[in-house]
């Protein structure tokens, strides 16, 4: 899943990935791109606003998930990004 960082606000996009979350089998992964900002919360654009891990480790442990494995995705133009963005905590 690679659009729920263009839910901007923090409720919704709690509320959002929680119900992303029921939909997913007990026996089933659910897979989504995110940068995880050191930071904090990360808002460069109105519609981009990018969360730290520890976040989403909340809202998963919440539903009985767990990060099992983070997989680096680099393309150049990322690179930039973060040190670019402001922090919005």
């Amino acid at each position: 899943l690679d659009v729920l960082y263009h839910v901007v606000d923090d409720r919704a996009w709690a509320a959002t990935l929680e119900n992303l979350l029921t939909l997913v089998d007990s026996r089933g992964v659910f897979i989504t791109t995110e940068k995880f900002p050191r930071s904090g919360v990360a808002q460069k654009y109105p519609h981009v606003r990018r969360r730290p891990l520890r976040m989403w480790q909340e809202v998963l442990a919440g539903r009985g998930f767990e990060v099992r494995r983070i997989v680096p995705q680099h393309r150049a133009e990322d690179l930039e990004e973060e040190p670019r963005g402001r922090a919005v905590e």
